[in-house]
């Protein structure tokens, strides 16, 4: 347990030297870009982070789950069951993730958000593969042990990358929206090429190409966890979604460094999923109920005391951080920065759950749990938009997090109580 723990501090550390570059660059295009640019922006950065998490298929905690299942004590030799489910889930995830993006090239062809130009169409087109692989690589490499590598491109590469161009482009002929988007898009593709190959030199064996047999088993397994990786994810990003519609792109700004710093919590919170999935995947697959129960435990302690530190410290100093980093305009992202923070706080202390019922082959309970949260999220949210602004969102929101996460830990200690 102690190495487990060490290695989830690690994951942290990766993480928050990410949020230490992308902090700074959030800061600095609020300070740049007109806010209805901002507003734009944040919708198009809300939707690529959709694509990350739902461009895999759920194939990625697929992969993880069968190569950690299936991976020696030590990690080598690799056997030819990680080999299959890599090529396989690494080509069904290229030709539907090419199709979708050639379908969301001609969709915003035809009817663009206003705003965007045929270049920033483009942008966020050919951004989509690139984020989609990112996340199944990522996933692939997690199932091999190598959590670290797994989180490094993901963490700090895109955000680094995305930096650099950014700051090449200040410095030579000035940033606008389109700039901002041909950047993203650049850093997403430098990352993937630098992920595949610490793919290929962990050890990537090429496998004939998957029969139609191979396709439908993998559409079949990942359908589930797809499912829960939908409606969390349109969950997450309900807010930015939800604004941009109901209280237009000003609004949408504020909200975009409402989430950015509420959910900073999470970077422990995922650190501490990634690095025990492996391990409810093997516990599980022993049914060793004891081991699970410890592990789960220590993980959500570990997640929670940080994120209600984070809670605490931001009721205190985020008023005088938004006033003296951002312009006046941002002040009322105060609040909503609150509401999100605290509501990761409840994701930290009982989301843990979640994770380790997918890593047991449950991954059909909690796509119910994350379409309850869904439907709070979007349905109230929007109800309570109208009639209290961005504060009644975000209440929405804390509300939609209770339901998924309380659901799941209720549901695993009842399983525990009555096996």
């Amino acid at each position: 347990m102690g190495k487990l723990v060490s290695s989830a501090g690690l994951l942290v550390l990766i993480r928050v030297l990410g949020i230490g570059i992308q902090a700074p660059v959030v800061i600095w295009l609020a300070r740049t870009l007109p806010i209805v640019e901002m507003g734009v922006f944040s919708v198009a950065y809300a939707y690529l982070g959709l694509v990350r998490y739902l461009g895999p298929l759920g194939l990625d905690q697929i992969a993880l789950r069968r190569i950690a299942r299936d991976l020696p004590q030590g990690g080598t030799p690799i056997p030819d069951s990680a080999h299959r489910v890599s090529m396989h889930t690494l080509v069904f995830v290229t030709g539907l993730n090419v199709v979708v993006a050639l379908l969301a090239f001609g969709i915003l062809a035809l009817w663009a958000p206003e705003g965007l130009t045929a270049v920033d169409h483009l942008s966020v087109s050919l951004a989509m593969p690139a984020f989609a692989l990112i996340g199944l690589l990522a996933g692939q490499t997690r199932g091999l042990g190598y959590n670290l590598l797994a989180q490094v491109p993901d963490a700090i590469g895109i955000h680094l990358v995305f930096a650099a161009l950014l700051a090449a482009f200040a410095l030579t002929s000035g940033v606008g929206l389109t700039t901002v988007l041909v950047c993203l898009c650049a850093a997403a593709w430098i990352v993937l090429l630098f992920q595949a190959l610490l793919r290929v030199r962990i050890g990537f064996r090429f496998f004939a190409l998957p029969s139609r047999a191979d396709l439908k088993g993998l559409a079949r397994e990942g359908i589930t966890v797809f499912q829960a990786a939908l409606f969390t994810g349109l969950s997450d990003r309900a807010p930015i979604f939800i604004s941009s519609a109901v209280l237009g792109p000003a609004a949408t700004a504020l909200m975009e460094v409402a989430v950015r710093f509420g959910n900073v919590a999470t970077i422990m919170t995922g650190s501490v999923a990634a690095t025990l999935s492996p391990q409810f995947a093997r516990y599980s697959y022993e049914e060793n109920r004891k081991a699970l129960k410890r592990t789960l435990l220590v993980g959500s302690v570990m997640a929670a005391v940080p994120a209600l530190s984070y809670f605490i410290v931001l009721v205190v100093a985020a008023p005088w951080a938004i006033e003296f980093l951002l312009p006046e305009v941002y002040a009322p992202a105060y609040l909503p920065m609150l509401c999100i923070a605290f509501g990761f706080v409840i994701n930290a202390s009982f989301g843990l759950a979640n994770s380790l019922l997918i890593m047991a082959g449950h991954g059909g309970r909690v796509a119910y749990f994350a379409l309850g949260r869904l439907l709070v999220s979007v349905f109230g949210g929007v109800m309570l938009a109208e009639a209290f602004g961005m504060n009644g969102l975000c209440a929405a929101i804390i509300l939609g997090i209770v339901v998924r996460d309380g659901s799941g830990m209720l549901w695993v200690q009842r399983v525990w109580r009555t096996a």
